[in-house]
């Protein structure tokens, strides 16, 4: 589903139609600015609504971006004489948005630049998509809203003098609204996960504790690499007795094949109790979960971390690399 927002177009076209055309006549030839600020803020209040609502939903939440774009350094007078200031200075709009600047920044001796230079916003959120310098219908120049530096890096040069100023827009912010839906459902984002693994674990949530279910949820996540994975449980063929001795005292001949501690039965063969490293409970509440071997670090922390969190409360399980 595509949403798209309202933009000032729009509610002018609106105003248009709600208004009669004698009197929008008359405010087109003075006092439109008006209608021109009203569609202004109606476009952001359309913007939000749309960010709001994509951000609620699964398929469209992503997580969260860093605003970035470029401003300029600058000196009024060059009294201080050379200067450089170093990457990591901050900038920033009366609104406490700040950046940080990504490369050094040097001043001659009699250079008043101004010396363009990389930003990046210190958090995530689109009020970091900041707008740059506007020329009005009107020919009056608004300034972009980063004009104020609020901190230097230590090691950089002083200068009363230096001014920063905004020409183009800053883009690209977003706020973790993926993250926000995955910690509602008890799932943290794991440590350099993607968005595309870490939808696959939130999405999983639902669908959880039983094998099948288990096993469905780590292979939603490695199909994208065209894998599956193997599920072996304690008493599978698979995996007969994992951790446990083989045979009961009992039998004659010993067929350590078939018969297992998993299956020993306290009542009729007590003998057979010291073989069980965990109690019968745990017994029953194992697995292995066997995953193609090779992958990217990054992967099988998605998988444990999703096997984790769909596994039922005492159940333990390992990883094991096959293939």
């Amino acid at each position: 589903m595509l949403v798209e927002p309202h933009d000032q177009a729009y509610f002018l076209r609106l105003y248009d139609r709600l208004y009669p055309e004698d009197y929008m006549a008359i405010r087109r030839v003075g006092g439109y600015e008006m209608f021109q600020a009203m569609a202004k803020l109606g476009e952001r209040v359309s913007l939000a609504i749309v960010h709001a609502w994509l951000g609620a939903l699964l398929f469209s939440a992503t997580g969260g971006a860093l605003a970035s774009g470029v401003v300029e350094l600058y000196r009024e007078d060059a009294s201080a004489g050379a200067i450089t200031i170093l990457a990591g200075s901050r900038v920033g709009s009366l609104s406490e948005r700040l950046f940080s600047t990504q490369a050094n920044v040097v001043f001659g001796a009699v250079d008043l630049g101004p010396h363009s230079v990389p930003v990046v916003a210190v958090a995530f959120g689109y009020e970091y998509n900041l707008p740059g310098q506007v020329i009005t219908a009107a020919g009056e120049t608004l300034e972009g809203e980063i004009k104020e530096i609020r901190y230097l890096s230590p090691g950089s040069g002083f200068d009363p003098a230096l001014k920063v100023r905004q020409l183009l827009p800053t883009s690209g912010g977003a706020p973790a609204q993926l993250d926000g839906l995955g910690n509602d459902l008890g799932v943290p984002r794991q440590v350099e996960e993607s968005d595309g693994l870490y939808l696959l674990r939130i999405r999983a949530v639902p669908n959880a504790v039983s094998p099948v279910a288990i096993l469905a949820g780590v292979n939603s996540i490695l199909a994208t690499y065209g894998l599956r994975a193997h599920l072996h449980e304690v008493g599978t063929p698979s995996l007969p007795g994992f951790f446990y001795d083989a045979g009961s005292s009992a039998d004659s001949p010993q067929i350590p094949e078939r018969n297992f501690a998993y299956d020993m039965d306290p009542v009729a063969r007590p003998f057979d109790e010291f073989k069980g490293y965990f109690d019968e409970l745990e017994m029953r509440g194992f697995f292995l979960l066997g995953v193609p071997a090779g992958l990217d670090p990054s992967v099988y922390k998605s998988i444990w971390a999703m096997v984790d969190g769909m596994r039922a409360g005492g159940v333990g399980f390992d990883l094991v690399e096959e293939g």
